[in-house]
């Protein structure tokens, strides 16, 4: 109890609840860790892991789904700009 009360003690706490409760949080109301329906410490590891993977996975695809829909269109543009010749547009879609 004193070494939560502690000066590092609060910082450790303030530093917890921003990083590692929210991940928690999400994980028992969305990924439904409410309960872990298997035996063992084995098992409730997969299923941790995989809940893991999943939020992860979430996160990361927010950042990837920019630059992806970026890259469409630029391809769709570069697509138009070489359509004049049909084998000219196939060698810009596919030879590069």
């Amino acid at each position: 109890m004193e070494r939560q009360q502690s000066r590092r003690g609060k910082r450790m706490k303030r530093l917890r609840q921003r990083t590692v409760e929210p991940v928690l949080g999400s994980l028992v109301e969305y990924y439904g860790l409410r309960k872990v329906n298997v035996q063992g410490k084995a098992g409730a590891h997969k299923v941790m892991l995989m809940a893991a993977i999943a939020f992860n996975l979430k996160k990361y695809m927010k950042f990837t789904t920019k630059s992806t829909v970026s890259q469409a269109i630029a391809l769709k543009v570069e697509w138009s700009f070489s359509s004049q010749s049909t084998f000219w547009g196939f060698g810009v879609l596919f030879l590069n």
